[in-house]
């Protein structure tokens, strides 16, 4: 089962032995990292790539392989490399062994990258506010400088 998505080394690891495997990411950080993955990601490229599941799913079971997954992934440049196999785990469907609920799979990823960009614009917001502040305060400053009864 191997991916065109790069893995980096676990954070911390020296690359010795002493059972330094990579540690799972808690849910929070990793809906948090799938959405920065996915940020750049054109919604239209998650149409297609779920209508394509969907048209392979001659079942309507709503379920495909790891193998077919990776394969819709990579053809639409949906870019989750780092954080597929926690993805697959947290997908796979109970009823059906080894397989993933693409259903939900694409859903998660299109609202992971929905927060990412509500968190980047209260970013935004929060710098722009920060520069407005300074702004005032600068000004106040040189007020106080001309003013020579103040």
């Amino acid at each position: 089962m191997s991916s065109q998505y790069p893995v980096l080394p676990p954070v911390g690891s020296s690359g010795g032995g002493g059972g330094g495997g990579r540690r799972p990411l808690d849910p929070k950080s990793l809906d948090r990292r799938a959405g920065q993955l996915v940020a750049e990601v054109p919604d239209r490229a998650f149409d297609n790539a779920l209508i394509e599941m969907r048209r392979g799913d001659r079942d309507r079971d709503r379920v495909v392989g790891p193998a077919q997954l990776e394969a819709v992934l990579d053809r639409y440049k949906i870019p989750v490399g780092e954080v597929l196999e926690p993805l697959e785990k947290k997908f796979s469907d109970k009823d059906f062994d080894g397989q993933i609920n693409y259903e939900d799979f694409m859903r998660y990823l299109m609202q992971a990258k929905e927060a990412a960009a509500a968190e980047r614009r209260d970013e935004e917001d929060m710098e722009q506010q920060i520069s407005d502040f300074e702004k005032r305060l600068n000004r106040r400053k040189n007020l106080a400088k001309r003013d020579p009864n103040g």
